[in-house]
């Protein structure tokens, strides 16, 4: 009986020590972990050496940078203004300590949002990036560190530029004629001057141009004619009556012209060689 009590006390003991032995390693594993994610997340300073964590990030500026602001953890966010074709240009340049990484671009507008991701930009390296999106959209810039293993829906891509076509604000074709202003584009179409000029990158009208006028979808409006033009165009028919008039008045004159010399040429009572048949005739011609 004593020699069975041992027994079971050998395994009581074997199993407590089995059990220690899981959750020491379960405690290291979990220093481990934190310890790793401290070194990538922290700076440690000592007397000698300084560790830091690698860390991604960009510095990013913009064409309009008044639309451009900066948030915490290296996030900026862009209000898409009316520009040029809608292009919006922005420079990404890569920081910290990563060898690599790449931007997360988020696209909202009034149909929803769209992701798109950039290739991978280097450490000290730059990227220019061309985003094509209409008035009133949201653009947001992420710094991921790493490389992006999925499809980069770009449809440009020239050395270190890039170009993304999202969407654009929808426009009409205009030829500027003579006597249009400004003032009398943005009443008719219902857009503002300043709209005008930004879309077409222009400060001023030239007659025979072609511009855009933006913020129209209905390609159906009639081109915007000036109280000038309407005054001064006389219509096909009216010219080809008026032409005609003039033709019938002529013929009438030449008409009258020919019968007032008829009348004149010839005398009251006689034709020309009556009259000289008689100045001709001696008096006593009849008497024979």
């Amino acid at each position: 009986m004593k020699r069975l009590s041992r027994k079971k006390l050998s395994e009581k003991t074997f199993w407590m020590h089995i059990l220690n032995s899981v959750a020491g390693i379960i405690v290291c594993t979990i220093l481990m972990v934190s310890t790793a994610y401290a070194l990538f997340q922290m700076q440690i300073t000592s007397d000698e050496n300084i560790i830091r964590g690698a860390n991604y990030g960009l510095e990013i500026t913009a064409s309009d940078s008044n639309a451009l602001s900066s948030e915490d953890k290296g996030i900026y966010t862009y209000t898409c203004n009316l520009a040029s074709a809608d292009e919006h240009v922005f420079t990404l340049s890569a920081i910290e300590t990563a060898s690599k990484g790449y931007c997360e671009i988020t696209i909202t507008d009034s149909e929803g949002e769209e992701i798109y991701h950039t290739y991978p930009i280097k450490q000290g390296a730059s990227l220019e990036l061309c985003i094509q999106a209409e008035a009133g959209s949201e653009i947001k810039l992420v710094p991921v560190m790493g490389v992006y293993d999925g499809p980069v829906p770009l449809s440009l891509r020239a050395q270190d530029t890039m170009k993304i076509r999202h969407s654009t604000t929808p426009y009409v074709k205009y030829k500027v004629v003579e006597g249009v202003t400004l003032e009398d584009l943005a009443d008719y179409y219902g857009v503002t001057v300043e709209d005008i000029l930004i879309y077409n990158d222009i400060s001023e009208l030239t007659v025979g141009e072609v511009i855009k006028i933006p913020g129209i979808e209905d390609d159906t409006i009639e081109p915007y004619v000036p109280e000038s033009a309407k005054t001064s165009a006389t219509p096909a028919n009216a010219t080809k009556k008026e032409n005609g008039e003039k033709k019938k008045s002529g013929e009438e004159k030449e008409t009258d012209d020919g019968k007032e010399s008829t009348d004149k040429a010839s005398p009251s009572n006689s034709t020309p060689a009556e009259t000289a048949f008689i100045e001709a005739s001696p008096a006593n011609a009849s008497e024979a």
